[in-house]
This record gives structure tokens, sequence and C-alpha cells, in this order.
């Protein structure tokens, strides 16, 4: 049985700001296998998601990747959202994305099996068009910010009352807050396949220079799944716990 509680790590205050990512790759770098990222993932690494999510008080994630990989709405066991109400908190995190374009069809699961209404980060450009009273009207609630970047919608998201904030994707939202050095906690899983080809890669955008993270815990799973856990601040402990 996976200790759940140890892939995910120490926890800060609930009150206290802290943005982490989540994010699985081949080990030669591509983070999706036939055009999604599901078929590299097995039941723990689904389980750590889920234990993301109820940990985060909102899921960001980029428009395309919530188009490609056919998002919904966040659901929790009955048990994690009682305990969400429990410390005061919404019993289930939405899920926030930027668009330039507002793309989506009001149609997709993204609007339809949602339980909280979606946030859209979007340019004032849009500010009473047609395609933003229809996406209105599906039930998203919308933001209209003059600088449409991923950490504008981080210290927004802050703003509204969302300090605990986890970022699932994709390759250009990891870029830039790699970049800005917005991301606390990085919850990588290695998954056991080899491609000639890197498919798409798991980082875009953002800068050449590259930080030097602490590993903080290791788990190698049974099916060669290894889950790595890092995080931004300097070391300042002993090595990374090791679970075999």
């Amino acid at each position: 049985m996976v200790n759940m509680e140890s892939l995910l790590g120490p926890l800060n205050p609930l009150s206290s700001p802290e943005t982490r990512a989540i994010a699985i790759s081949t080990p030669t770098g591509s983070c999706t296998l036939h055009g999604t990222s599901g078929p590299l993932g097995n039941p723990t690494d689904a389980a750590l998601l889920m234990r993301l999510r109820q940990w985060s008080d909102a899921v960001f994630c980029g428009a395309a990747t919530i188009r490609s990989e056919d998002y919904a709405g966040v659901e929790l066991s009955p048990e994690a959202s009682a305990q969400r109400h429990a410390e005061g908190r919404t019993t289930l995190p939405p899920i926030a994305t930027l668009s330039a374009s507002l793309d989506f069809d009001p149609a997709s699961r993204f609007f339809t099996q949602t339980s909280t209404p979606p946030l859209i980060f979007t340019s004032p450009d849009h500010r009473g068009t047609s395609r933003a009273r229809t996406l209105d009207r599906a039930g998203a609630r919308l933001f209209f910010l003059t600088d449409l970047h991923p950490t504008r919608v981080i210290a927004e998201l802050r703003r509204l009352g969302y300090p605990r904030i986890v970022c699932e994707g994709g390759p250009g939202v990891y870029g830039e807050l790699l970049r800005e050095q917005l991301i606390d906690v990085f919850h990588l899983t290695l998954a056991p396949f080899l491609t000639s080809r890197v498919e798409r890669g798991l980082v875009d955008s953002g800068s050449a220079e590259a930080q030097r993270w602490h590993l903080e815990h290791t788990f190698a799973h049974q099916d060669s799944t290894l889950f790595l856990r890092y995080r931004r601040a300097a070391p300042t402990g002993p090595g990374p716990e090791s679970v075999p």
C-alpha cells in the first residue's frame, strides 16, 4: 500500500500561499503518449493527482491542456470533501485557466460536468462579446486581465482567496512559472516508457537558465514508475528520503 501522505510531503498552514506542480513524463522527456498523458500514468499517479487537488484551493491548467485532455470539473470522494469542509474551505476546488481566444466548447465536459464554476482569465477585449456571454451562460466566471500571463493569473488567484494552487500544465504554463520561480514544489512522475522521439516536451517557453532544486522524496513503484518530489528552497536537512 502506497502512503499517499509521504508522496504529498510536508504541508504549510492552510492560509500560507504555496504553488505545487504535478507532471508525468517518460525518461526521454515526452509528457504524452499517443497524444495524451493518460497512457503514461498508473493508479498511484491518479491518486496523487486527486490528493493534490484535495490539498489545493484552486487547480490551474492551460487552455490547450484542458481541450486536449477533455477536462471536467474536480470530483473528490465524500470523505475528502468533508475534510475540506471541516477545514473551513469549499468542498471542491475550481479549475482556473487563461485564454486569449476564449476558444472553448460550452458543451464540453469542462462546463457540463462540474460542480464548481470554471475560472477563466482572458483579455479585456472580450468584455461584452458574444463569446464571453456564451461562456458566462455555460457557467464560467470570467476575469479580464490586461497582462494575460500565467504569473499574473497566480497573483490574481491569490488575491481572490486561493492561497494553495496546484498547476497541472501544460508545457507553456510550467515553463513560465518555473522561469519566474513561482513553483514551490514539483511532483514529477517518471513513467517506464522509453520513446525514441519526444512527442510533446514537458516544458516549453520559459528560460534556458537552469535552477537547482532539492530532491525531497523518491518512491519506486513495483511497476517501475518513479515518483519524485522536488522543492525549490535550498536543502536544509539530510538527503532525500527513499522508499524502496
